[in-house]
C-alpha cells in the first residue's frame, strides 16, 4: 500500500515538473514541439527577375501569383541608332514567336534618296508618312517622290501631305525620294513577314 502511495506521489511530481516547463516554454515563445515553422508563408513577389529576352529587362514591375509567365510579351522599346537619321524603332516578327509583322518608326530631319530602285515583295507592305509635331501631324513640311508599278505601268506621285500606301504582294515600287524636308516627318513601315531587310535606304 504504502509503495503504491510512492508510486503515484512520483507520478504526480512528475506531471507538475512538465506542465511548469510547459509553461516556461510558453512563456518565453518557443513552440515545445518544434523549432521551424512546419508551412512557408506565401509571398507577392517573385523570387528571381523573369528572362524576357537576351537583350533586355522588364519595362514595369511583374507582381502576382503567375509573374514571369506572360513576362517575355512585355519588352521595353528597342530604340536603335538609326542607319540613315537618328534614333528608330525596328521589329520584326521573327523576334516575337515569328509572327508575320515588321514595323519601322523614323524620323526624317533631312533630304535623302532612300530607295533608289524599283523592287517587290512576296508579302504585303504598308508605307505611312506624317507630320512629327504632336500637336499637329498634319503639318507635313515636305515633298517626297514615290513611284508604283513598272515599265510602261509605272505612276510617280508627290505626296505633300500625310499619306498612307498600300503595296500588295507582288507590286514593284519605288524609288523613294525625300526630296525636300523643311522640318522632321515621321515614316512608318509595316510588312506583313516574319522579316524584312529593308533594301538599302541612302546608303
Amino acid at each position: 500500500m504504502k509503495d503504491k502511495k510512492k508510486m503515484t506521489r512520483v507520478w504526480l511530481a512528475g506531471f507538475l515538473v512538465l506542465v511548469l516547463l510547459a509553461g516556461v516554454l510558453i512563456s518565453c515563445g518557443t513552440n515545445p514541439t518544434s523549432t521551424t515553422p512546419t508551412t512557408t508563408p506565401p509571398t507577392t513577389q517573385p523570387t528571381t527577375t523573369p528572362t524576357i529576352s537576351p537583350s533586355a529587362k522588364p519595362s514595369t514591375e511583374v507582381t502576382g501569383a503567375g509573374a514571369g509567365k506572360y513576362a517575355k510579351y512585355v519588352t521595353p522599346m528597342p530604340i536603335e541608332p538609326g542607319p540613315i537619321h537618328g534614333p528608330w524603332i525596328d521589329l520584326q516578327g521573327e523576334n516575337y514567336e515569328n509572327v508575320n509583322f515588321r514595323f519601322i518608326y523614323r524620323f526624317i530631319t533631312k533630304p535623302v534618296y532612300m530607295v533608289p530602285f524599283s523592287h517587290s515583295h512576296e508579302f504585303v507592305e504598308f508605307m505611312m508618312f506624317f507630320g512629327s509635331d504632336p500637336k499637329d501631324i498634319s503639318d507635313f513640311p515636305a515633298e517626297i517622290e514615290f513611284s508604283l508599278g513598272a515599265g510602261a505601268d509605272q505612276e510617280k506621285f508627290v505626296i505633300t501631305s500625310p499619306t498612307v500606301v498600300f503595296i500588295p504582294k507582288g507590286l514593284m515600287h519605288c524609288p523613294l525620294n525625300f526630296k525636300r524636308v523643311d522640318q522632321t516627318i515621321t515614316m512608318v513601315i509595316v510588312a506583313l513577314t516574319p522579316r524584312y531587310d529593308v533594301p538599302h535606304e541612302g546608303h
